[in-house]
Parts: structure tokens; sequence; C-alpha cells
């Protein structure tokens, strides 16, 4: 029996079994170990830093950053860095840490790294791969007639049922009438479309009004992310003849700080029974009228005031919500409540009683009380003392609501009380 091996090719003739007997062990022992300096070679070293690419998500188009990360480097010299693109543009960055990529708009693209100055033997190169989905787009479920007695059951459950499995969607009816009493026919469709598909799947879509005379209907399912289509034939949506509109409007006159502005809402076009007002500001107190036409908020010091709008309950599409701003005017001085000489103590607190209820009407301000003594003794302090108790602990007035000042050595005994609203300065005691 013989034996051709591709290895002895370079052999003329074959060999007989009991040469290659002779020569196979040697053979076998000289294959085994290349193989294994090979797989020595082919082996990573341990002490390899690992290379990463950094990248962001973002919108297709843009100009995003990747960056280069050598985790576990160890004392290398500098690095070069070779970065390369397969779709898109680099920008800018070649041959530093971070590179700027101008996206592709569609297609998917990778970005490469090559790190040279790796030690010999190391995995030197890294890529990602960024992946764009394209934009979601609105799909026409059907273009009809705008005689709705056309529309068969099956029409509408075929309507319902690919919106009840697309929860995520919108349906969008656009409708043009016939010039022949366009308004009835608009409002008469809209209706119908309206109830036929909050009774099915449980809300009411969104329906434009086209400024097209012809008697058609579209219908469309919009997913969330989508525009919405544009209407055919060069047609514009029209305003909604059948939206009321809503606006807001502030005080006509000028509101002091501390004073209540007054906010008005009008309503022009018909509304639905049970619609509410739902009034809300930029951080300031409503003091009333919630749920009303009218608005009353409270002012304070330098501030502009914002109150808004929102009609709940009005048709679905309608504009429901308007604002409006107006700002708080200051003429800030304090002005004088009282002033009295050596009293009793029973009749300086009914004076005391009279500037509270007096300063009511500006609830921002602050009352501030001066005493003033001929001479310096220690009862000029528990008279003040007493003062600043009976504001506090009997009129329960708050300890920021009031100021009590004492002076001694004025050429008369006397107390006056002010009112300082914010923003005034304190009076200067004389």
């Amino acid at each position: 029996m013989v034996l051709i091996y591709p290895f002895l090719s370079k052999w003329e003739y074959g060999i007989t079994l009991a040469e290659m007997g002779k020569i196979l062990p040697l053979f076998l022992l000289a294959s085994i170990s290349a193989v294994s300096m090979a797989a020595q070679q082919a082996s990573p070293k341990t002490d390899c830093p690992t290379v990463i690419i950094n990248g962001p998500a973002g919108v297709p188009g843009d100009i995003v950053t990747y960056k280069a990360e050598i985790t576990g480097k160890p004392n290398l010299p500098a690095l070069g860095y070779k970065w390369s693109v397969s779709k898109g543009e680099l920008t800018s960055g070649q041959g530093g840490e971070i590179v700027k990529v101008q996206r592709p708009q569609i297609d998917n693209w990778t970005v490469t790294l090559e790190v040279v100055g790796l030690p010999e033997g190391c995995v030197s190169t890294a890529s990602e791969t960024a992946v764009v989905c394209p934009a979601p787009t609105a799909t026409k479920l059907g273009e009809f007639d705008g005689d709705l007695s056309r529309f068969s059951a099956e029409q509408f459950q075929t309507f319902h049922q690919t919106a009840t499995d697309n929860p995520n969607t919108v349906i969008y009816i656009m409708i043009s009438g016939s010039s022949n009493d366009r308004e009835r026919s608009i409002e008469r469709k809209r209706t119908i479309l309206n109830n036929r598909f909050v009774s099915k799947i449980g809300y009411s879509p969104k329906i434009a009004i086209l400024d097209s005379t012809d008697d058609r209907i579209w219908i469309w399912l919009v997913p969330a992310g989508a525009d919405l289509p544009g209407p055919p034939n060069n047609a514009k949506v029209s305003p909604d003849p059948f939206c009321p509109t809503v606006s807001v409007m502030g005080p006509a006159g000028v509101t002091y700080p501390g004073e209540p502005m007054l906010f008005s809402s009008k309503i022009v076009g018909s509304t639905p029974p049970g619609f509410k007002y739902v009034w809300s500001t930029n951080g300031y107190d409503i003091v009333g009228g919630q749920d009303t036409p009218t608005l009353e908020v409270r002012s304070r010091l330098n501030e502009n005031i914002t109150a808004t709008l929102e009609v709940v309950g009005l048709p679905q599409g309608c504009p429901n919500t308007a604002s409006e701003t107006a700002g708080v005017f200051c003429k800030c001085t304090a002005k004088i409540l009282d002033e009295y000489g050596p009293i009793s103590i029973n009749r300086e607190r009914k004076r005391l009683e009279l500037a509270i209820a007096a300063a009511k009407k500006e609830p921002d301000a602050v009352i501030y009380v001066l005493k003033f003594f001929k001479n310096k003794r220690a009862e000029n302090g528990a008279a003040l003392n007493r003062v600043e108790k009976y504001l506090f602990q009997t009129l329960k007035l708050p300890f920021d609501k009031f100021k009590a000042l004492m002076i001694d050595d004025h050429p008369v005994t006397k107390t006056q009380i002010f009112l300082v609203p914010p923003g005034a300065d304190w009076p200067t005691p004389k």
C-alpha cells in the first residue's frame, strides 16, 4: 500500500507505509510545535488596554461627537488616532481623541478608530455603528365622497379596528363641503364622524376644515411623532367656523402692590353645555374667580402677573387657551396712620387696633411703630416691648408684618404708626 501526502509533494514518488512510520512521528511533533507557537502569538496580551468609542444618539443630519476611550492604558508614549466613517462626513478632530461627524440623513453608518502606538499584539481598533430609523408617516385610510349616507358599517368598523390596533395614533379627518349651505354641511359631517369614532374608540378624532368646495372626506391614521398630512389639491386648512374665540383682558387701570388684580375673559361664538373655566397664574395667589369668567389675583411688588385661561369642553381641535400679562405699578412711599403723645395703655391699644384695621387694605405692607422719648430711661424699653407683645400675641400680627423702634433723647415724647408697602423706604425718625 502506498500513500501520497500533499506535504510530501516535493518527492516525485510515493513512500511505503513502513517508511512513513519512521518519519511520521517527527513530522507530527514539528507540526504540533508550529501550531502551539502560532497560538501563543494570536493570544491577546493580558496587559493590553481596551479601545472604546463613545458616540451619542441624535437626530439625523446633526453634527455629533465621538470620543475615544482607552481603558487600562499603561504608561505609553503619545498615541495617534486615525478615524474614518463609512457614510456622512468627518468634520473635525482627525488625529485627536474627539471628532465631530456630520451624520447622514437616512443611511446607517459606522465610525471606526485605529489607535497608533499601542504595544505590539494589542487590539488597536474599535468601531461603532449607528442605525437611523425613518421618521413615522401618516397612513391614508381612505378618501370618500362627502355623502356620509354611503358609508357602510363595514367601512367604519375597519377604521375603528385600525385605530384600536394602533393605540399610539390619532385619527385625522379633513372635511370640505359643497358651496351650497357649506357651513351646515360641514357641521353635519363633523358631528356624525366625531360621534361615530367617540362611540367606538373612545376619543374624538382631530378634524380639519378645508377651504375647498369639493364635497370630500379624507381619513388618515397618524402615528406619534409623524407630521399631519397636508391638504390635497393645494387647498388650505381654514379657521374652524364652529370654534369659539377665547381671549383674556387684564386690568384697565393701574394696580399697586398688594391690591387685587382682575383679569376678565371673553368667549365669542357658540359654546357647548357644561364647559368650564380653568385659570392659572405664574406663581401668584388666586384670590377668587376660579371657574368663572373673571379672575382675581393678589399682586406683589414690581412684578408682572400672567393669567392663563383654559376653557375645558370645547369641540376637539378648537383652540381653548388664552393668556394676558399685566404689570404692577409701585409708587412706593410709607404713609402715616396715626400719631399721638403720652396716653394710657388701654387707649394706646385702641389706637393700635385702628391702625391694624386700616392696614388690611394693603396685606403685603408692614406696620412700623416709632416711639420717641425725651429722656433715656429703663421704662422706655418696657413701653416698646408692651406694644410688640400686644401686636403679636393679642392682635396675632406675624413678626414679618410689623417693626418697632425706640428713639431716646428726642425733643418730644410721641408715637408714630406708619404703613410701609413693599419697596418703600423706611420712614426716617424725626
